[in-house]
């Protein structure tokens, strides 16, 4: 299984490779995620409106991700 954060970093580095513009220093989006080394992976991809989370402010990072989500 792949978590919530784990994925943010996978989709964060995976837009890296193509022309989109993640933010640098976005707002912390998420209270769950304080720590985690995906949390950064998060934010970005919050901020540009690609990462919802499960909840507002809740991202809940270590659930699995489901193949529907990863899509």
């Amino acid at each position: 299984p792949v978590g919530r954060a784990q994925t943010a970093s996978i989709v964060a580095r995976a837009l890296a490779k193509v022309p989109v513009e993640l933010p640098l220093e976005p707002a912390d989006a998420f209270a769950d995620d304080g720590g985690s080394v995906h949390e950064g992976a998060a934010n970005r991809l919050a901020a540009a409106g690609i990462v919802t989370g499960k909840s507002p402010g809740r991202l809940a990072p270590f659930d699995p991700t489901r193949r529907d989500q990863m899509a």
